[in-house]
């Protein structure tokens, strides 16, 4: 899980947790976050949800990024 406290990989489910709460009181590292998802060779996203609030934050940190939505069941099989 990457963590929007300190934009970094976790894997153990106390530390998850521990997060998990910080995200309530600390600032949430987004910029870092689609940053080092860029570093890891990410070139695509998916937002699953409601609106595109996300897409669009997301362009304006890296255009290069190609992102899709799913807010309905048909925009699964509108992206294959």
């Amino acid at each position: 899980m990457l963590s929007n406290v300190n934009a970094q990989p976790h894997a153990d489910a106390q530390q998850i947790r521990i997060n998990l709460a910080k995200q309530i009181t600390e600032s949430v590292q987004w910029v870092k976050c689609v940053e080092y998802i860029v570093s890891q060779g990410i070139t695509t996203l998916i937002e699953i949800g409601p609106g595109k609030v996300l897409k669009g934050l997301i362009r304006r940190i890296n255009p290069a990024i190609n992102v899709f939505n799913i807010e309905k069941p048909q925009d699964i099989e509108a992206l294959s």
